[in-house]
C-alpha cells in the first residue's frame, strides 16, 4: 500500500475490498480478518504518511448491527455482531474512527443493505 500512496495521487479511496460472505467468515475468521479489518489499516497507514488529504471511503456492513430488534435499521442503533463478519466490519470502523480523530484523516463509512416490506 505504501508505494501506491507514495507514488500515485489520489482524490478518493474506496475500500470495496474484503469479504462479503458471513458464511465464509464463520469457516474462514482469519482470512476475513486480513480483508476486512488488517487491510483497512494498511490503507489508511499509507494515506496518513504520504496523501492524508486523500479521503477515504469505508463500506461496512449491516452486519455490524447484528439481528435488530425493530426495522427499519437507524445508524444510531445498537451494535451487536454476531459472527465473524460482523465483528470484523465493527473493528474496520473502529480503526477508521480512530485515524480520523488521531490524524485528522477524511473519513466516511457507509452500511449499505437490502431491506425489503
Amino acid at each position: 500500500m505504501e508505494s501506491i500512496f507514495r507514488n500515485e495521487r489520489f482524490d478518493i479511496c474506496i475500500n470495496a475490498a474484503g469479504n462479503g460472505s458471513v458464511a465464509f467468515s464463520i469457516g474462514n475468521p482469519k482470512t476475513d480478518f486480513e480483508a476486512n479489518t488488517y487491510h483497512v489499516i494498511k490503507i489508511l497507514d499509507a494515506i496518513r504518511m504520504y496523501q492524508s488529504e486523500c479521503k477515504f471511503l469505508q463500506i461496512s456492513s449491516v452486519a455490524v448491527y447484528g439481528n435488530p430488534i425493530k426495522l427499519p435499521i437507524n445508524e444510531c442503533d445498537n451494535l451487536n455482531p454476531l459472527s465473524a463478519y460482523g465483528f470484523n466490519k465493527l473493528m474496520s470502523e473502529m480503526i477508521c474512527k480512530e485515524y480520523h480523530t488521531l490524524y485528522n484523516l477524511p473519513i466516511a463509512i457507509i452500511r449499505p443493505f437490502l431491506y425489503m416490506v
